[in-house]
């Protein structure tokens, strides 16, 4: 079993403790979740990337994202099968997702922006007329 002494920033210390106060998960287990979810996170790589010592490979997590035994247990088999393979795809099935969410974000933002120009365009009347898009007149 492998037992780090891990020295760190208060900031961290309280949000970690703020952490498993409002979960079913104890301070060791938080630690173990950003670590077993970082290694599955684009964000993480590409700081890795940044940091790398040299032309070398990162080593890729011998778990999956659904495999939460490796942040709840204190020593988890380890999954038979798995490999860098696995991780990589992991890592592509994430990158797509992101896309995809990326993609809704923009049309969403282009959604409201129509929706803007055309609540604009309404003009608010006395006596409960109102002038819409077109010179068209509403009376309610």
């Amino acid at each position: 079993m492998y037992r780090p002494t891990v020295r760190m920033s208060d900031t961290y210390k309280l949000y970690v403790e703020g952490l498993a106060k409002v979960t079913r998960l104890d301070r060791t287990q938080v630690l173990r979740l950003a670590l077993f979810t970082a290694a599955h996170s684009p964000a993480f790589w590409e700081i890795l990337e940044e940091y790398k010592k040299g032309d070398v490979d990162l080593p890729t997590p011998g778990w999956e994202l659904w495999e939460d035994r490796f942040f709840l247990e204190v020593s988890p088999a380890p999954s038979e099968g798995r490999g860098d393979d696995v991780s990589k795809n992991t890592l592509k099935i994430v990158g797509k997702i992101e896309e995809k969410i990326e993609e809704k974000i923009e049309e969403q933002k282009i959604a409201v922006q129509e929706i803007t120009k055309a609540t604009a365009q309404i003009i608010q009347l006395p006596g409960g007329v109102v002038k819409l898009p077109g010179g068209r007149i509403k009376i309610s």
